[in-house]
């Protein structure tokens, strides 16, 4: 059974492959948009990493 911290993991992947194929596809107009699409990746990342903690912590808070 999926968790919510599964699909959201599967949803900041999805989105993250979609920036990553528009970036590697040329389609950054300009240096400006390229850096908006770097930044909307880092901010994915950064929201999967915290994701990761938080069931890090859940599964650590059930364990005791």
């Amino acid at each position: 059974m999926k968790t919510v911290f599964d699909v959201l993991d599967e949803k900041y992947e999805i989105e993250i492959a979609v920036i990553r194929d528009y970036v590697g596809d040329g389609k950054c107009d300009d240096y400006a948009s390229y850096r908006d699409k770097c930044g909307q990746i880092r901010g994915l990342m950064v929201a999967k990493r915290e994701l990761h903690d938080l069931l890090r912590k859940q599964l650590e808070a059930d364990d005791e």
